[in-house]
């Protein structure tokens, strides 16, 4: 990283911005293209081996020693949020990156107050790797009399990675190609800037050669971007008529140890959390977490999934509860045609049915 930092290179930046419940801003660690005296995660890389063939990079490799102190580690997702964890950054207390909300607290605390039942669900949506069939890809060219970078890369967004590259690389924008031939599947996982991908693009300028990298499946598991993980508590108001008076949750979201580019909006309140329901008041907060672990980002759907996954499940154990079946419980609280346009209690509107 003493290289990396003595050319200038700057962090990976993360695109979007969430304030926490008292209008403060969220926590921002620094996010470098290789580790700078600690690692965070396993698979956050220390080192960048450029050869003339696989084998004899892979040799130069086991040749790089690293002298690793090993550390206390937060890895699960609520443990890491409470008192006594282990710190992943000095500047995020209690390793919160956000505290955001969303909806009327005390219009859904009155909901709650005067319902006739209520049904709660708690949810851990598993942390997964997306797996994509063809692995992440990078292949950069420096041209020295034009100072131009063409880096081709298994993007799913060509404006974006050139954007991003240019301010990793501290490069005039107007200054870099980037091509994107056939990737493959990869859902979201293949939109982001990785670190690789500027590394290779650096390496280029630095020796002089055209530089190209491939990962590995093991590579992948290690450093792509892995998808959700989460753990919520989602609660129903309800009258004795079946009916939806408000819904309250709560979610411990995983960002792993560095913010990768959309990370800290996928989890972030929405207006999602209604579902296709009538429902009065709403109330979401959600907690945004740093653990030691591989950073989180859209892999599939985007935080939308993970809003009407908890909302379905609430309302089929609603139904129970009242021993309706699920379809006659979702009629009773469905959202009316006749009120559309309708504008639901977190302020999404629905234009139509």
């Amino acid at each position: 990283m003493a290289d990396a930092d003595a050319d200038g290179l700057d962090q990976i930046r993360t695109l979007v911005q969430v304030s926490n419940s008292d209008g403060s801003n969220m926590v921002e660690p620094d996010y470098p293209v290789l580790a700078r005296d600690r690692v965070r995660h396993v698979g956050n890389m220390v080192a960048m081996v450029v050869a003339e063939s696989e084998i004899a990079a892979r040799d130069a490799a086991d040749d790089v020693v690293v002298d690793y102190e090993p550390l206390p580690a937060a890895i699960d997702t609520v443990a890491a949020a409470q008192a006594g964890a282990p710190q992943v950054w000095d500047e995020a207390p209690g390793n919160i990156c956000f505290d955001a909300v969303k909806g009327d607290e005390a219009a859904t605390n009155e909901a709650f107050e005067q319902a006739a039942h209520t049904v709660a669900v708690d949810i851990v949506y598993n942390r997964l790797i997306s797996n994509s069939m063809e692995g992440r890809v990078a292949l950069a060219e420096y041209d020295s009399a034009r100072d131009h970078f063409t880096v081709t890369v298994t993007t799913q967004g060509v404006h974006n990675m050139r954007k991003r590259l240019a301010q990793v690389l501290k490069h005039p924008e107007d200054r870099i190609t980037v091509l994107s031939h056939d990737v493959g599947g990869g859902f979201g996982t293949k939109i982001f800037v990785y670190p690789e991908y500027a590394m290779v693009a650096w390496a280029a300028r630095e020796m002089g050669r055209p530089i190209k990298w491939t990962s590995d499946r093991r590579h992948a598991f290690l450093t792509d971007v892995h998808g959700r993980d989460n753990v919520t508590r989602g609660e129903l108001a309800l009258d004795t008529h079946c009916k939806i008076l408000g819904i309250r949750v709560t979610t411990h979201a995983n960002v792993g140890a560095y913010l990768s580019n959309f990370a800290a909006l996928i989890p972030a309140p929405s207006g999602m959390w209604t579902g296709a329901y009538d429902i009065p008041a709403a109330f979401i907060n959600v907690k945004a977490v740093f653990t030691h672990t591989v950073p989180v980002d859209a892999y599939r759907g985007a935080g939308r999934p993970e809003a009407s996954y908890l909302v379905e499940r609430l309302v089929d154990a609603a139904a129970r509860k009242f021993g309706r079946t699920p379809a006659e419980f979702r009629h009773r609280n469905f959202i009316a045609p006749e009120v559309m346009p309708y504008t639901n209690a977190l302020n999404l509107e629905f234009d139509s049915g």
